[in-house]
């Protein structure tokens, strides 16, 4: 049996990958480099890194990074447990660039993270909660919002070259036409840019924008939007099959997970706890 199977998910500006690990005696991977920042989770195994002429050791549950164009080699700290799993984003430094362009004070060519372990919960919190939204097919207005939180939180708190947030001007009327077209689009496919472009400011920037003065990020607005919809369209007999499709979500399960988060019950029940004339609940579908 092969000792890794990996899955990879490609993004325009980054990819993501998840390898799955047999046990076994611990495994050494030969010095190698990347063009790209790699940042690497294990929740179940430690792990080595030759890094910079040093050796650094990744406990359970840390998160790495390791610069571009920077050779490293890595193995295992310990035999592997049954089960071994490394979530890894690759992410383009052009894509650091763009948030320090959006949201910080001056630009960063290239931030520099002096070490290579990052061991704050809260950003290894918000690397999980991307992955996650990564892995298992995320809607795209989530993830951005994920990940403009998580770029943020790692260029603000750990970077050499720390950088402090702009200082984010009072724009309610921007706020204001954001809302507005979340509650008039029901579509699974919102981008941070469409509503950047509606807002009129860039994307990391109305993603801070729109949570300062809401409470909510753009994407658990929108969710909050669909799913309040959704109540209005079951309390009158539509079939949750058309509201899955009439709210935007990507299928069945996912709508009632999120449904059954907002509101603390599924759809069907939902459903069926409603007492409307027949001919009432016909009009509307």
């Amino acid at each position: 049996m092969d000792k890794h199977t990996v899955t990879v998910w490609p993004y325009p500006q980054f990819l993501v990958e998840r390898y799955v690990c047999t046990p076994g005696s611990p495994e050494v991977v030969a010095p190698h480099a990347h063009d790209d920042y790699q940042l690497c989770l294990s929740l179940e195994a430690a792990c080595v890194y030759r890094y910079r002429g040093a050796s650094h050791t990744v406990a359970r549950g840390q998160l790495s990074l390791m610069h571009p164009g920077e050779v490293h080699a890595t193995w295992d700290a310990e035999a592997r447990p049954p089960q071994t799993s490394y979530h890894l984003i690759y992410l383009r430094p052009s894509l650091f660039q763009k948030v320090a362009e959006d949201v910080m004070r001056h630009n960063v060519n290239e931030p520099f993270f002096p070490n290579p372990i990052l061991v704050d919960d809260n950003l290894i919190g918000l690397f999980r909660s991307l992955t996650r939204s990564l892995e298992y097919g995320g809607e795209p207005l989530q993830y951005e919002i994920q990940l403009s939180d998580f770029l943020t939180t790692l260029l603000t708190h750990t970077a050499q070259n720390r950088v402090t947030l702009r200082n984010i001007p009072s724009a309610p009327e921007a706020v204001q036409r954001v809302r507005a077209f979340l509650h008039e689009t029901n579509s699974y496919g919102v981008r941070l840019e469409d509503l950047a472009q509606v807002a009129g400011v860039s994307p990391y920037h109305l993603a801070h924008l729109f949570r300062r003065h809401v409470g909510l990020s753009p994407y658990a607005y929108h969710l909050q939007v669909r799913v309040e919809r959704a109540k209005f369209l079951l309390a009158h007999g539509v079939s949750i099959a058309q509201v899955v499709q009439k709210t935007g979500f990507y299928d069945q399960s996912r709508f009632g997970r999120y449904f059954k988060r907002l509101v603390g019950v599924t759809p069907a029940q939902y459903q069926v706890a409603q007492d409307l004339p027949r001919q009432f609940k016909a009009s509307v579908q």
